[in-house]
């Protein structure tokens, strides 16, 4: 859970990490996030978090070393520093 106004440090995730945001929204420098949302990045992917309102999120990491789709359910893509990260919303 993200209390309203909280930032967490720039990280990376080695082997990839996913987030379902369960609610509130989650945010960080490619864009917002609100409830309902799966995001899946990339071995290495970079982010810095953070969150304005009271925010709860289910995170898995290190599962996904091996490129994602790069086309999530919605057929939509998302370019984020030469790698992909898809989510649906």
């Amino acid at each position: 859970m993200a209390k309203g106004g909280e930032r967490f440090i720039p990280h990376s995730h080695f082997g990839g990490e996913e987030i379902f945001v369960l609610s509130g929204s989650f945010m960080d420098e490619h864009g917002e996030y609100p409830a309902g949302s799966w995001l899946r990045s990339p071995h290495l992917s970079k982010h810095f978090p953070f969150a304005r309102e009271e925010t709860i999120i289910w995170v898995k990491t290190g599962h996904l070393f091996l490129e994602p789709s790069s086309t999530a359910i919605d057929g939509s893509s998302h370019q984020r520093h030469g790698s992909q990260r898809v989510f649906f919303v």
